[in-house]
C-alpha cells in the first residue's frame, strides 16, 4: 500500500465506529420501558418531586445527591439538574429518565474513538476498541440504573476535557481550547467527585503528547493552574451541601482492595452480574490471575516497543484506571448491617484505562493475519453485547432488582430491608414483607433498623401481641425509641386503653419532636378516634418536617375526603401520585377527587386506569361517576 493511500485510509472513519453508536441503542432500547427500582431513584426523583417541580438554583446546586440539605456525603448537582430537565418533560414518568441515560451513554461512547486516535491508535483498531467499550456487559448498570447518570456525565465531560486539552497541545492555540477545557473540567466535577482526577490525568496526557521536557516551560502549566480556582469553587459548593462522613479512611482502603481484581475480571469477561456485589474469593482470584496474564502480555509488548509509544502510553492507562477509582476505594458504606462491597456502575469512566491496556496488549498479539484478529475480537464483542442486553432485565423493576441483589449478595441487609419495605408499601403484602425482614434479623439480630421494619409489618397485620414483644428492643435505640412509644400507644388504643395511649404518644413527641414519622403515626391514632381535624394537624406538621413524605400526603388526602374538602384532597393525591406513580391506589383516590370536584373526564380516566391496574373498588366508582 502506498503511503498516500495509507494516510487516506487512516483519515476515514471506520464502519465499526458507527456500529459503536448504533448497537447500544438496540441493546438498551428495552430499558426505556423499565420502571424505577426504588434504590436511590425513588429518593432522588419520586420523593424529590417537590424540589424538581420548579427550578431553584439552591435546591439543585446546594443540596446533596438526594436533593436534601446535608443528608448524605455525595454531591451530584449536574445530575440533579438533568433530573429537573427530565421532570419538566414527563414529571415522574421513568421512560423519560431511562431514555436520557441511553442518549448520554451513546454521546460518551462517541468520544471514545477520537480519544483513542489522540493516543495514536490506528483508525480501524481504535474503532474496534470503541465498539467493544460500547457493548461491554458491565455497562448495563450505567444505562439501566437511573442514578448512574453521574458516571455517564463524568465520562462525557471527562473525555471532552481531555480531548480539548489534546487539541490545545497539538495546535498551541489557547482559544477556544483552553476555555473549553476549563468548562468541561468544572462540569466533570459537578457530575461526580471523581472528576477531580481530571487534573492528574491532564498532566499525564500532556506528558504523553509533548514529553516531560515540555513541562519545563512555565506556560505549559497554565491549563492546570487556571483549573485550580474552579476546583476551589467546587469544593466550597460541596462543603455547603453535603453531610460529612468518617467512613473514608485507610481501613476502608485496605478492605476494598479486592475491588481492583474483581472489577478487572468483570470488565474483560462477562462474569457474575450483581446490582449489589459482594467480594467473592473466586472473583478475586480470577481477577488476580487475569492481572498476571495481562502483565505478561504487556511486558512482551514493551519488549517489542521500538518507538517507545507503549512505554509512554502505559502511565496514561494505569492513571485512567486507578486515579478515578481511589475515592471509592477509601469509602466503606456502613448501613443496614452490610450493604455491598462496591458498585459496578463506577467503572464506566474508570474502564477507559482497562480499554487502553487491552489495546496495548492486542496490538502486539500475533495472528495469521489482521483479518483473523478482527474476527476473533468481533466474536468477543458479540458475547459481551449479548450479555449486556440480557443483564438489563435486572433493572426492569424493584422485584427483579432486589431478587438479583439478594441472590448474588445474600448478606446484604440493605437489599432485604429495602425489599421488605417495598413488598409492604408497593405490593401491599405485609406477610411476604415480614418473611423477608425476618431473614435480615436472622443475619443481624443486634440491628434495631430491621426490628422497626418488622413492627411496621406486624402493625398492618393487626398483630399487636407480637409487635409489643419487640418494643423493649426499640426503646433502647435512640433513633427508634419514639416509634416504639407510638406503636405502644396505637396498640393501647386498639384495646380501649386510651389513657395509656395518650401517655405513650406524649412520650413519643417528647423523644422525637422533629420526627415526621412520629407525627404521622399520631395522626393515624387520631383517625382511629375519628378526630379527623386533629389528625390533619399532625399530618401538616409531618409534611412541614419532611416535604417528601409521600404517605403523609395520601393519608391527609383521605382525611380531607372524610371532611368533605375534596379540593384539598385532590391536591394531596396529585402530589402523592407524582411521588408514587406505581401505586394504583393513589390513581384511584385521585380519580375520585377529580370526579367530586367536577372534573369528570380526568377522574374517569384515573378510575379506568385504576381498574386496569387491579384496584377492586374501582368498578363501583366507575358505575357511580362514569355512566
Amino acid at each position: 500500500m502506498s503511503k498516500k493511500k495509507h494516510v487516506a485510509d487512516e483519515q476515514k472513519t471506520p464502519l465499526f465506529y458507527y456500529l459503536a453508536l448504533i448497537i447500544p441503542a438496540i441493546l438498551y432500547a428495552r430499558t426505556s420501558g423499565f420502571g424505577f427500582v426504588f434504590h436511590d431513584d425513588d429518593t432522588m426523583i419520586l420523593s424529590g418531586a417537590a424540589a424538581l417541580q420548579k427550578f431553584d438554583f439552591n435546591n439543585i446546586f446546594f443540596t446533596d445527591a438526594w436533593l436534601s440539605k446535608a443528608t448524605i456525603e455525595l454531591y451530584r448537582p449536574w445530575q440533579s439538574f438533568t433530573y429537573f430537565i427530565d421532570y419538566s418533560f414527563g414529571q415522574t414518568d421513568p421512560k423519560i429518565f431511562h431514555i436520557h441515560n441511553i442518549i448520554i451513554y451513546i454521546a460518551a461512547i462517541a468520544l471514545v474513538y477520537p480519544f483513542l486516535r489522540l493516543l495514536r491508535f490506528s483508525a480501524e483498531f481504535g474503532a474496534l476498541l470503541t465498539l467493544f467499550y460500547a457493548c461491554n456487559s458491565l455497562f448495563a448498570h450505567d444505562v439501566s440504573w437511573i442514578p448512574a447518570r453521574g458516571d455517564l456525565y463524568l465520562s462525557f465531560f471527562g473525555l471532552s476535557s481531555l480531548l480539548v486539552l489534546g487539541r490545545h497541545q497539538q495546535t498551541g492555540r489557547w482559544f477556544p481550547w483552553l476555555p473549553l477545557y476549563l468548562f468541561c473540567f468544572f462540569m466533570a466535577l459537578l457530575s461526580k467527585e471523581s472528576g477531580v482526577s481530571i487534573l492528574p490525568l491532564s498532566l499525564l496526557l500532556m506528558v504523553f503528547l509533548k514529553g516531560t521536557s515540555s513541562l519545563r516551560k512555565p506556560a505549559a502549566w497554565l491549563p492546570l493552574l487556571l483549573a485550580l480556582p474552579l476546583l476551589a469553587v467546587y469544593l466550597w459548593m460541596r462543603k455547603q451541601s453535603v453531610a460529612h462522613t468518617n467512613d473514608v479512611n485507610l481501613n476502608a482502603l485496605l478492605y476494598n482492595m479486592p475491588t481492583i481484581p474483581e472489577s478487572i475480571l468483570k470488565f474483560y469477561l462477562p462474569a457474575e452480574f450483581s446490582v449489589m456485589p459482594m467480594f467473592k474469593s473466586w472473583k478475586t482470584l480470577g481477577g488476580i490471575v487475569l492481572i498476571l496474564m495481562l502483565g505478561v502480555l504487556i511486558f512482551r509488548s514493551l519488549k517489542k516497543d521500538e518507538s517507545g509509544r507503549i512505554r509512554s502510553l502505559l502511565p496514561m492507562a494505569l492513571g485512567l484506571f486507578l486515579l478515578p477509582l481511589l475515592p471509592s476505594l477509601a469509602y466503606k458504606p456502613l448501613f443496614a448491617g452490610f450493604a455491598y462491597d462496591y458498585l459496578d456502575h463506577r467503572m464506566f469512566f474508570i474502564g477507559l484505562g482497562l480499554l487502553l491496556l487491552l489495546g496495548i496488549m492486542l496490538e502486539t498479539v500475533s495472528f495469521s493475519n489482521n483479518r483473523n484478529k478482527s474476527l476473533f475480537f468481533l466474536l468477543f464483542i458479540g458475547i459481551h453485547g449479548f450479555a449486556a442486553a440480557w443483564n438489563t432485565q435486572h433493572y426492569k423493576g424493584f422485584h427483579e432488582y432486589y431478587n438479583n441483589a439478594i441472590e448474588t449478595n445474600p448478606r446484604s441487609g440493605l437489599a432485604l430491608l429495602n425489599y421488605s419495605g417495598l413488598l409492604r408499601q408497593q405490593d401491599k403484602n405485609p406477610e411476604q414483607a415480614l418473611s423477608t425482614i425476618n431473614k435480615a434479623i436472622a443475619l443481624y439480630p443486634d440491628s434495631a433498623i430491621f426490628y422497626i421494619e418488622k413492627v411496621n409489618d406486624l402493625f398492618l397485620l393487626n398483630r399487636c401481641d407480637s409487635l409489643e414483644t419487640l418494643l423493649p428492643i426499640l426503646k433502647l435505640d435512640g433513633r427508634y425509641a419514639g416509634d416504639a412509644w407510638i406503636y405502644e400507644g396505637i396498640c393501647a388504643s386498639q384495646r380501649g386503653q386510651n389513657e395509656l395511649a395518650v401517655r405513650a404518644f406524649l412520650m413519643a413527641r417528647k423523644l422525637n419532636p422533629a420526627k415526621a414519622e412520629a407525627c404521622f403515626n399520631i395522626a393515624r391514632f387520631k383517625r382511629i378516634q375519628n378526630d379527623f381535624t386533629g389528625a390533619v394537624a399532625y399530618l401538616d406538621t409531618a409534611i412541614s418536617l419532611n416535604p417528601a413524605y409521600a404517605q403523609a400526603y395520601s393519608e391527609r388526602g383521605n382525611l380531607y375526603g372524610n371532611l368533605g374538602r375534596f379540593d384539598l384532597a385532590l391536591r394531596d393525591y396529585q402530589l402523592y401520585v407524582q411521588m408514587r406513580p406505581d401505586d394504583p391506589n393513589g390513581i384511584f383516590y385521585r380519580g375520585q377527587a377529580y370526579c367530586l370536584t367536577g372534573q369528570k373526564q380526568l377522574g374517569c380516566a384515573d378510575l379506568f386506569r385504576a381498574d386496569q391496574l387491579g384496584v377492586a373498588e374501582a368498578k363501583d366508582k366507575i358505575a357511580r361517576f362514569c355512566r
